[in-house]
């Protein structure tokens, strides 16, 4: 019998809690919060996934991860302005992200100026 599905992201979830009170590294307790808020994303839990990822990004605010996890907890949630906001600030940290579409699209429908 193979166990899956909820449980299997609940222990990971539990997983990332121990290690982050077990490590004061601050790359360890990075990745633990990433780790941890893309497991509360797929329970559908973001409230709990943004919380996390914005524990990470205090860690290191310049690395794109943890800011993508959130792109993905805000567009569910339908928060535009926020999700305008993380888009932004991930293009401030690379300029080439993918997801410049998306932000140019959301800066559109909200009579924002587009930027190539």
């Amino acid at each position: 019998m193979q166990i899956s599905g909820p449980f299997l992201v609940d222990n990971d979830i539990e997983i990332c809690d121990q290690a982050i009170k077990a490590d004061t590294s601050p790359d360890n307790r990075y990745l633990m919060y990433v780790k941890k808020a893309k497991a509360l994303n797929k329970l559908h839990r973001y409230e709990e996934a943004l919380k996390s990822a914005d524990l990470a990004v205090t860690i290191y605010p310049k690395k794109e991860e943890a800011y993508l996890v959130k792109v993905d907890a805000l567009f569910t949630l339908g928060a535009e302005e926020e999700l305008t906001a993380i888009l932004e600030e991930i293009e401030s940290i690379n300029p080439h992200t993918p997801l410049k579409p998306l932000l140019n699209s959301l800066r559109l429908e909200r009579g924002k100026v587009q930027y190539p």
